[in-house]
């Protein structure tokens, strides 16, 4: 994979610039239920289930002047869904991007701009494909105990199959805030638009009329529809992280999903937990 032009840029006018610190590597393991993974309005077609997942990731940095720095690293992670493995997926990813501070201290806005792609292969082979997201995010510490980000991200995915290709948007805002040096409470809202995929068992005029893409499946063990249309999706998450020591955390998060779209509303409770290691 070719590297973005602005990291070959800056090799050449700033010969120092990519000289790395250490690695740092990161693993985390997760479980997770969902009310409504088939992404389904009717309640009949609601299928709840738990997912088990994990992800290590290696990144470096450096800093080339007072006000400006850089990262690379690199991400493996996979999910496994109970009882419908065709919905497990692998990724590999690279990511890499530059920060720029505004100012001196620890309170000084903080400018993140980030490229993220990945490759994944799915239970689901259609599914399976290349992801490329770029994502900006401003974050300012407002004080020693609390702080506040917003963030920006378009996304586009190229599947094998037509029916999973798909673009979108997210926008998003969060606050954390230390309830002691060891909690943290997390806050966060996100704004989706764009392509979903809904399961249903035919026959759904409704939803014909709508999408543009319809193929059968058998993921969940009977006969049932994909079908691919715009919507939007608003999503709030409460979760708490607390630090054992200086390498282990845990953490525990409550999700709902609401999403609307072409007359179609349906929402999905998530709740995870977790665990980190940094090494």
């Amino acid at each position: 994979m070719r590297l973005p032009l602005w990291i070959l840029l800056t090799c050449v006018v700033y010969p120092g610039a990519l000289h790395a610190g250490s690695l740092d590597i990161t693993g985390d393991i997760w479980a997770r239920y969902e009310s409504n993974i088939s992404n389904s309005d009717a309640s009949r077609d609601r299928i709840a289930t738990g997912v088990v997942g994990g992800r290590i990731g290696v990144q470096t940095a450096g800093v080339w002047s007072r006000d400006w720095r850089w990262h690379l690293g690199l991400s493996a992670e996979g999910e496994s869904v109970v009882r419908f493995s065709d919905l497990s997926r692998m990724d590999v990813g690279i990511r890499a991007g530059v920060e720029r501070k505004f100012g001196l201290g620890w309170r000084a806005p903080r400018l993140l701009v980030d490229m993220r792609s990945i490759g994944r292969i799915s239970g689901e082979w259609d599914s399976s494909g290349i992801g490329l997201s770029p994502s900006l995010a401003l974050t300012w510490q407002g004080g020693e105990r609390w702080g506040i980000s917003v963030q920006y991200s378009p996304q586009w995915f190229f599947a094998r199959g037509v029916l999973f290709d798909s673009t979108a948007q997210t926008a998003g805002f969060s606050t954390w805030f230390d309830l002691f040096p060891t909690t943290r409470l997390q806050v966060r809202y996100q704004f989706r638009t764009g392509d979903i995929v809904s399961y249903a068992t035919p026959p759904r005029p409704d939803l014909v009329a709508i999408s543009e893409v319809q193929e059968n499946t058998l993921v969940f063990g009977s006969p049932r529809v994909r079908y691919r249309f715009d919507a939007d999706t608003h999503a709030i998450e409460v979760g708490v992280v607390q630090r054992l020591d200086d390498r282990y955390s845990l953490n525990a998060a409550y999700r709902l999903e609401i999403t609307q779209g072409k007359g179609k509303e349906y929402e999905n409770h998530v709740f995870e937990f977790g665990a980190r290691v940094e090494l």
